[in-house]
């Protein structure tokens, strides 16, 4: 299992950082453009990098729901490719979606923690979709690969490209 998926563990994090980067600059940034006093050159680049880390943070918890879910489900990966995309991305959500909570139960400002799980529902469900990508990508890879260890591949009527429904 962790052969398969081990260009995931090292892509998630990028991945992570890369989104959530990108997300500060449509969200904020747009606001400060033409008002030089809210945002210097520094500030961006250390903002850009704090939630980039952030990013990371969260696409590590993304990427530990996933594997668990895929652990306890599909250890033996006997099941479809679909079955295991769906289940990661699904993993990986609720995960992030758990994370965001404790953050907001350890944070208990009065009023916070419902703003704290919304973050946490949108960043499960940003969370879920890369994952399912990721894990989709992994599978077709898989599928496409010679076989170098019999724990490598599913049957041959279980791959990604041999699914009909």
């Amino acid at each position: 299992m962790f052969r398969r998926y081990r260009r995931i563990a090292w892509q998630s994090p990028l991945v992570g950082f890369v989104v959530s980067a990108g997300l500060f600059l449509l969200i904020v940034l747009p606001s400060a453009i033409g008002q030089p006093w809210r945002f210097s050159l520094g500030e961006t680049v250390r903002s850009i990098l704090t939630w980039g880390l952030i990013g990371v943070a969260v696409a590590l918890t993304a990427l530990l729901g996933g594997v668990v879910a895929i652990a306890i489900l599909d250890r033996g990966l006997t099941h479809t490719s679909l079955f295991r995309v769906s289940w990661a991305g699904i993993g990986a959500g609720l995960a992030v979606c758990a994370g965001w909570l404790i953050v907001g139960l350890i944070e208990s400002a009065p009023g916070w923690l419902g703003g704290y799980l919304m973050l946490g529902a949108v960043a499960g469900i940003i969370a879920a979709i890369a994952a399912a990508a990721l894990v989709n990508r992994a599978e077709r890879r898989a599928a496409d690969a010679p076989l170098a260890h019999p724990l490598d591949a599913d049957r041959p009527d279980l791959s990604v490209g041999e699914q009909s429904a």
